[in-house]
């Protein structure tokens, strides 16, 4: 399966702070949080690329295709939007996957709300496990590598047509339904997955 995506991420370190997640799960139709180990293969200075073995049954490949500087979110999130195409395939629990970079297992803990496109620039939330087909998927999530604890929070537009239109209306619909307050989101902050497993790798070592 071949999905396009433009995603915009951000990623700390240490626990996710109280009031981040009281915040995010206050707002309308937060799924229960789900708990996974994925790996990932962190490849030396290619930030580009993403590659990660899901739950240990599904593999996932993902190409940055461009950096969207055109895309304006809502106040309280500034961060670097960019273009992906991922592709996904079935791996069986007793498949290996070769690489040439480093394997690492990525403890996650992930709430999630979903997004639909209603045309235009608006879009509004659907229930839990509905997947609409043009929409954007918002996440909060903590993660631990090697007992090291991070959090992260992000949006994934998906879908056909300009999904830049998509990531901002659904930026502008979050804080308009769950106002920030004095939290925010700030470009030091945001990364890709990729971007960030080479940082935590670098400071790892």
């Amino acid at each position: 399966m071949e999905l396009r995506t433009v995603e915009v991420r951000w990623f700390l370190a240490g626990r996710c702070p109280g009031a981040i997640a009281g915040w995010f799960t206050s707002g309308p139709i937060v799924g229960e949080p789900e708990h996974r180990i994925d790996e990932y293969l962190v490849i030396p200075d290619r930030d580009d690329l993403g590659v990660k073995r899901r739950a240990g049954i599904q593999l996932d490949l993902k190409l940055r295709t461009a950096r969207r500087t055109d895309v304006v979110l809502a106040d309280g999130f500034d961060g670097r939007t960019e273009a992906w195409t991922k592709w996904s395939f079935p791996l069986a629990p007793e498949s290996t996957v070769p690489g040439d970079g480093s394997w690492v297992p990525v403890e996650k803990r992930r709430w999630s709300r979903l997004y639909a496109s209603t045309g235009g620039d608006t879009v509004s939330p659907v229930l839990p496990g509905t997947i609409p087909t043009n929409g954007c998927a918002v996440e909060l999530v903590e993660v631990a590598i090697g007992g090291r604890d991070s959090w992260g929070f992000g949006l994934e537009a998906f879908g056909a047509g300009d999904l830049g239109r998509v990531l901002t209306a659904t930026c502008r619909a979050l804080e308009a339904d769950t106002p920030l307050g004095d939290i925010t989101f700030s470009v030091p902050d945001s990364h890709s997955y990729p971007s960030w497993l080479l940082r935590e790798r670098a400071g790892a070592g």
